[in-house]
């Protein structure tokens, strides 16, 4: 069992909660600061087994909603967008952000900034 599968165990409210805990009761030192993705996971009802998902979702859900998916445009203004990074995801990105540009006119294609590795 790695360390996310035991937070979505545990219960990220449970989690983040004594991790407050310990940082406030060493002083607040920086090598404690609770986790902000964790934070937002719990602010978003992502709280593990208990709610059904987590880092990992679980059965079928237990009736949790699915998360809201994102669908934006292009913005009316934009005329060149640039995906950082390499692999399925970037791909993806690249694609959709070809295919979002293309009606403009005076539209250049997506580009990638060099990695920096061969």
């Amino acid at each position: 069992m790695g360390p996310c599968e035991l937070m979505d165990l545990i219960g990220h409210d449970t989690n983040f909660a004594v991790t407050n805990s310990v940082y406030a009761a060493n002083f607040f030192d920086k090598r404690y600061v609770p986790s902000l993705v964790q934070g937002e996971m719990v602010a978003g009802g992502l709280l593990g087994r208990k709610s059904g998902r987590g880092f990992y979702a679980y059965g079928d859900g237990g009736g949790v909603p699915p998360l809201p998916v994102a669908v934006h445009e292009a913005p009316a203004t934009a005329r060149e967008v640039t995906v950082h990074g390499i692999g399925p995801i970037a791909d993806h990105l690249e694609h959709a952000a070809i295919a979002a540009l293309a009606p403009r006119a005076g539209a250049r294609r997506a580009t990638r900034p060099a990695t920096g590795s061969a």
